[in-house]
């Protein structure tokens, strides 16, 4: 079975190209037959095994090279070749007399396709006649092989048409002696997909990524999403460009809603001792959190985990991943459209590459932004999964100083920390935030917002820190205070 070629295969290549003599050759002819000839007539046997279930009836061979070079057609050159090739052809005296598939790995690159080389002129002359009695046939032929990018056709001509050809199309096969079509390419990760080596190496690699990334999240949260992902900063963008008018309006909205919840969650508690009080083992003053357990308030009534979209996106993001091969999201992923449109502005101004992803990438970028404003708390699948594993974090974690705190102490409502926090979470109320503690993208701006500095984040978050919380009791309040 083959399981691929490797970097030992790609060594051995140069070096035999470089030190092309026996002593060389002898001391790395174990590499040679394990890392180059073992796997290239493995390779061989599984593509003559898939064409002879295709065609049986053709009764195909499967030759693989050998390395040794015709001693009388050096000309120069070392002993030995520095690549290698197999072909699946029909049996015959003379190796050129049918048209024969082949593969070849050399240092620079690989090549496959099927030839035709050196076939006799009566040959050509049986071919010239059949596309004289069918053209629109082989012209349909060429002009599919033209439109394709993965083969090209080679051809050794003469030095003028052997006959006129039906249209100007065909020309190349009138004056044509021998022809290939083929694909070359680089050595790229095709020839080495199948590696165990290599494979086991990228597994190493994803597993040791996941791992850091979860250890980074575990310590920091969302902290990617505050600090490092274009997204927040391209809404902030899209927020200085609005009206002041429209600024304030929607300032004024969400102080005004944070407030309310301030007021009417101060108020229950004022009405219901039992309210305020926290239960053993309830969270403290680490979370910020009342324990509901009166059973009265509307936040005690049918508590339910909040649905998140962002996890459900998740799901088929990875889903479509395993279906095509390749990430899907990021075709419509703000963040790769951002690092896309930096990369077709660059290679606008630098080489002259002018495309309609020059238009396109910038304008799909600006419609998500504009319809999709809620991308980061509803839609990113990233945000979703650092969402799953910031729920066990407890370092750098906002918390609430109880005696400090204006709810606690006066019974004020304030709520500056959810009015500031840009991930919608509610720090002093959060059954009533849009998202949880497991969002929280470690900005600080509740800590710099409170006005009684009662907010803080600690490296490690204790379980129990705090004093227990004391009966709050509405006090009578102006607006101003309320500010």
């Amino acid at each position: 079975m083959f399981t691929g070629f490797t970097d030992e295969t790609v060594d051995f290549m140069w070096g035999i190209r470089f030190n092309n003599e026996r002593t060389w050759f002898e001391a790395h002819k174990d590499i040679y037959l394990t890392k180059f000839y073992r796997p290239m007539k493995e390779l061989g046997d599984e593509i003559y095994d898939f064409l002879q279930e295709e065609r049986p009836d053709y009764g195909l061979i499967r030759k693989v090279t050998r390395i040794y070079r015709d001693a009388r057609r050096l000309h120069g050159r070392g002993p030995y070749k520095d690549h290698l090739w197999f072909s699946v052809e029909q049996p015959s005296e003379q190796w050129t007399a049918h048209p024969t598939f082949w593969f070849e790995l050399a240092p620079e690159g690989w090549t496959y396709g099927m030839g035709y080389y050196l076939p006799k002129p009566l040959t050509m002359a049986k071919l010239r006649a059949r596309i004289d009695r069918d053209p629109k046939t082989m012209e349909t032929l060429t002009r599919r092989l033209a439109r394709q990018k993965e083969f090209q056709l080679e051809t050794e001509d003469y030095k003028r048409p052997r006959s006129a050809a039906p249209s100007k199309l065909l020309e190349p096969w009138y004056r044509t002696k021998s022809f290939s079509i083929c694909h070359e390419d680089k050595l790229t990760d095709e020839v080495f997909s199948r590696v165990p080596a290599t494979f086991k190496l990228a597994a190493v690699a994803a597993v040791v990524s996941i791992v850091i990334m979860a250890v980074l999240v575990l310590a920091v949260g969302r902290a990617f999403c505050g600090w490092v992902c274009p997204v927040p900063l391209l809404d902030r963008v899209r927020g200085f460009f609005r009206s002041p008018k429209k600024r304030t309006a929607l300032e004024q909205a969400k102080r005004s809603e944070m407030l309310g919840i301030a007021k009417s969650e101060l108020g229950e508690a004022a009405a219901s001792p039992e309210r305020a009080k926290r239960v053993e083992g309830s969270p403290t003053a680490a979370d910020g959190a009342y324990s509901h357990d009166c059973g009265s308030c509307s936040s005690c009534k049918g508590v339910r985990a909040k649905l998140d979209s962002r996890h459900y996106v998740l799901g088929g993001a990875l889903l479509s991943t395993a279906i095509f091969g390749f990430p899907v999201f990021c075709l419509v992923c703000p963040i790769g459209l951002t690092f896309a449109t930096v990369l077709v502005v660059w290679r606008l101004f630098a080489a002259g590459d002018m495309t309609w992803s020059v238009v396109l990438i910038p304008l799909l970028l600006v419609v998500e932004l504009v319809f999709l404003r809620k991308w980061c708390t509803r839609f990113c699948p990233m945000a979703g999964l650092m969402n799953l594993v910031s729920r066990f974090s407890k370092t750098w974690r906002p918390v609430i100083d109880e005696s400090k705190c204006l709810e606690t102490v006066n019974g004020a409502a304030c709520s500056k920390c959810a009015i500031a926090c840009e991930a919608d979470i509610n720090l002093r109320h959060p059954d009533f935030g849009e998202r949880t503690l497991a969002d929280c993208t470690r900005c600080r701006a509740c800590v710099d917002a409170c006005p009684a500095k009662a907010v803080s984040m600690p490296f490690l978050v204790k379980k129990g820190a705090g004093p227990q919380a004391s009966t709050v009791v509405l006090a009578d309040i102006d607006e101003k205070t309320a500010e």
